[in-house]
């Protein structure tokens, strides 16, 4: 497993055991410094939530934890939001009229938006973590 944080916590919770938040909890991490290293641990994390996903998806079916089928839903729709977005750019760059000056008035989506939503977190994300 490439993020053994996201493996350990799924095993955890696969035993029964429940996880808490403890807010006065201290300990020392590295931060990427650059645009590239922040790149670098996204890819890592979104392929660790995906072998996890693989590897756990059958036994967490057949649990009655509801903690865990929350944890898969938000997986699998992360997973499914990316590709939705990347094919449905793709229909609008190969369906585009480049030459019709409207074409943004009536192609203009929910897809769009949210994609144009995430993009702007990340850039405030990105310009926040470079502080």
């Amino acid at each position: 497993m490439i993020t053994e944080d996201i493996a350990v916590s799924w095993k955890l919770h696969l035993r029964g055991y429940r996880i808490k938040y403890e807010p006065l909890a201290m300990c020392w991490m590295l931060v990427p410094e650059t645009l590239g290293g922040l790149w670098k641990q996204r890819v890592r994390w979104a392929q660790g939530g995906h072998e996890v996903l693989l590897r756990d998806f059958f036994s967490t079916m057949k649990t009655k934890r509801f903690p865990l089928y929350i944890l898969m839903f938000e997986q699998i729709i992360s997973i499914l939001w990316v590709y939705i977005v990347l094919l449905y750019l793709g229909y609008l760059f190969i369906t585009a009229n480049f030459l019709d000056y409207t074409f943004m008035t009536y192609s203009f989506s929910i897809f769009l938006l949210s994609s144009f939503t995430m993009t702007f977190i990340n850039v405030i994300q990105f310009t926040v973590a470079l502080l």
